[in-house]
């Protein structure tokens, strides 16, 4: 592969995944406070939240359009690296795997270690000026580079490994199971006598692999923001284990799923906004 090839193959889905992040960031915000709501709080407890739009409702009347959009600089830079990795790597890995749900693991997993520092940030800016979650103030207002060196500073290098293994985790179910199934199911529209190549065709097959993805992941995505979201020195969790019990006994299976609602809403028009941007990318590069 020549160095353009190489350049297409990666570069076009982190330039579709920094895209689409710009239109999504607020339903993923809005699912980040709500995997944060009534955190290790008894079951059947009221939350802040009646729900996802009344989070969007609330963030809305906290600090308006821009309180929905609170570290979108960290959203884009977390696709930009989780997309050139995932997506970029995925036809290479299968060329060399064999099978894409093997492919698709291998994948997500290497993305989700690349994108962790990013993604310790992006989520505590999420949480900062939300009702929920442990609110990060020191990082208020700061750009990336100086957020980046105030984590390291207060909470040493070891914050930008913080949640390491559960995010490479959701990155191996989330990826590992979206990704064959995206293009499971776009081969077989083609099979059936649609035409693969449609922006149609490109945005249903996105969307049902997203509804495939949540299933899988969403248990780990709660533990994971949980555990990026901790205060420094992590006092609320040991690890990703502990954060696992702790919110299972507290508050009961169900919670595993909090903000999987919102979860869709974001990761289904998000998805179909990245395939369908780098469908026609590909279509048009030469």
């Amino acid at each position: 592969m020549n160095a353009y090839a190489t350049l297409k193959q990666f570069g076009l889905p982190a330039v579709a995944g920094s895209l689409a992040v710009c239109v999504s960031h607020p339903l993923e915000l809005t699912k980040v406070r709500l995997q944060l709501d009534n955190e290790l709080q008894a079951r059947g407890s009221a939350g802040r939240y009646g729900g996802w739009l009344d989070c969007v409702r609330q963030s809305w009347r906290a600090g308006g359009v821009g309180n929905l959009w609170s570290g979108l600089r960290f959203g884009v830079a977390r696709e930009f690296a989780f997309n050139c990795v995932r997506i970029g790597s995925f036809e290479p890995a299968l060329a060399l795997v064999g099978h894409p749900m093997a492919a698709g693991f291998i994948c997500g997993s290497l993305g989700g270690c690349v994108a962790n520092p990013v993604e310790v940030l992006k989520v505590r800016f999420q949480a900062l000026g939300g009702a929920t979650g442990h609110q990060h103030a020191a990082f208020s207002n700061a750009g990336f580079w100086a957020s980046l060196r105030r984590l390291v500073a207060d909470e040493g290098w070891r914050a930008c490994a913080k949640g390491l293994g559960v995010s490479t985790l959701r990155g191996a179910l989330g990826p590992g199971t979206q990704l064959p199934a995206y293009y499971e199911l776009k081969r077989r529209c083609g099979a059936a006598g649609l035409d693969a190549d449609s922006p149609a065709v490109h945005g249903a097959c996105s969307a049902a692999s997203a509804g495939v993805s949540i299933a899988f992941c969403n248990p780990a995505d709660v533990v994971r923001t949980r555990v990026y979201n901790g205060p420094a020195g992590n006092a609320r969790y040991a690890d990703a284990f502990d954060a696992f019990r702790k919110i299972l006994a507290a508050e009961g299976p169900t919670a595993f799923y909090k903000g999987a609602g919102s979860h869709f809403l974001r990761l289904g028009p998000h998805m179909v906004l990245v395939f369908v941007i780098l469908e026609q990318l590909r279509l048009v590069a030469p």
